[in-house]
């Protein structure tokens, strides 16, 4: 998923955040200024702001939050996913994570990533949370305890108090 952070910092210019996918942050930048997703979240940042906080706050209780993400349990994940959807919030991808001698632990062998078509297709948002419910339901690896999603959402967005 670290990839996927890059790109994130790169939607915001960070020319030292290019994806590993082997494209550049400028064209990332020309597709975000045709996307009609971006734009709309941009011209009511101020409020999708808000709102996103208001979400992660509800489901904070419910999960762990390190750092700048907060893993929940899959059923928490896929409400929240939903939310998401309502509010109009495209999901990039996500992280498992499991209990590794009284710690949590990323699994690195899981990097989901809902896809270039979906996030620059004319429907982000549906269709990232109709793929990211899928794979939760019918692929995620037994060992996970906890899932942490990846929103498409400008990159210095603060949702948790630091």
């Amino acid at each position: 998923m670290k990839w996927i952070l890059r790109m994130i910092a790169s939607l915001k210019g960070y020319p030292d955040s290019v994806p590993s996918q082997g494209i550049t942050s400028d064209e990332i930048n020309i597709k975000n200024s045709t996307s009609p997703y971006w734009i709309g979240l941009n011209e009511q940042a101020t409020w999708y702001q808000s709102k996103l906080v208001d979400i992660m706050q509800k489901y904070a209780p419910l999960g762990v939050v390190m750092g700048h993400e907060l893993l929940l349990r899959s059923d928490d994940t896929l409400r929240l996913a939903n939310d998401l959807e309502k509010l109009g919030i495209a999901i990039l991808g996500f992280d498992c994570w499991y209990n590794d001698h009284g710690g949590l632990r990323e699994d690195t062998s899981v990097e989901f990533y809902v896809g270039d078509t979906i996030i620059w297709g004319s429907t982000p948002v549906h269709d990232s949370a109709v793929k990211v419910n899928d794979f939760i339901q019918n692929q995620l690896p037994k060992n996970t305890q906890y899932v942490s999603l990846t929103l498409h959402i400008p990159y210095d967005w603060k949702l948790f108090a630091s």
